[in-house]
């Protein structure tokens, strides 16, 4: 090997050195500023290879002038070889040290991002599925409210019908009451003979009887129409209705 090929393969060093120096700045930067994981590690992957790449290089160049180091004789020139070798072996320890402290550094960050990141859509994911229930929940309400307002609407037209029959019912009463009156004011001034006595009782039980029949007509009137509104209620009627 001619004292120029050494030179050159000490350049060459030199000049993977300085590459491999840029690679693991470049490294080192990832863990400083993460903002999308998939472009972080691609970048990532890229430059390990490349790094890898220069530090076999090296290895291997620094190896073979070792070994040409050892088959010559020992002059002021490979001795000045022989340090060379010595203080690249020592840069290239330093720059492997290097190496595997930004790498680590980048994956320790990366994977710290990935864990945040995965954290953050968690929650996201759980506070939509808690706005979501809670939309549901007010939709819920909401048609209830609406059901019971349409219900008690339904009772208070029945408590209004209810309230018209209880009015026709007190007309009627106060009808039967007026009769009654006038007949019991006219029992008065009859003469209170046995016979008319008789009567004015004959009387009385006839318009209790009246009075009867008129509330059972009346009961059996809301009865029909009632068992008229229900499912199935005709079952229950004679065959005539």
């Amino acid at each position: 090997m001619s004292r120029l090929s050494v030179n050159h393969k000490l350049e060459t060093i030199v000049s993977l050195d300085a590459k491999t120096k840029e690679l693991i700045v470049q490294i080192e930067s990832i863990s400083k500023g993460i903002h999308n994981t998939k472009s972080c590690r691609e970048k990532l992957d890229c430059y390990q290879t490349k790094v890898r790449e220069n530090l076999v290089t090296i290895n291997s160049i620094l190896d073979e002038l070792q070994t040409f180091g050892r088959e010559t004789n020992i002059s002021s020139t490979n001795r000045t070889l022989y340090e060379a070798i010595v203080q690249n072996k020592k840069q290239l320890f330093a720059l492997q040290d290097r190496y595997r402290k930004a790498i680590f550094a980048a994956n320790s960050a990366l994977e710290t991002f990935e864990k945040a990141e995965l954290t953050s859509r968690s929650s996201r994911t759980e506070i939509g599925n808690r706005i979501s229930s809670l939309e549901e929940q007010y939709q819920n309400s909401l048609e209830l409210t609406q059901d019971m307002t349409r219900y008690a609407r339904l009772l208070a037209e029945e408590v209004q019908r209810g309230a018209v029959n209880a009015e026709l019912l007190e007309n009627s009463s106060n009808k039967l009451i007026s009769n009654y009156s006038e007949l019991k004011e006219m029992a008065g001034h009859m003469n209170q003979s046995k016979h008319l006595t008789s009567l004015a009782r004959r009387r009385r039980f006839a318009e209790r009887v009246l009075f009867f029949l008129a509330f059972s007509f009346f009961f059996l009137s809301c009865g029909t129409i009632f068992l008229h509104r229900i499912p199935m209620g005709y079952w229950f009627l004679p065959s005539s209705y």
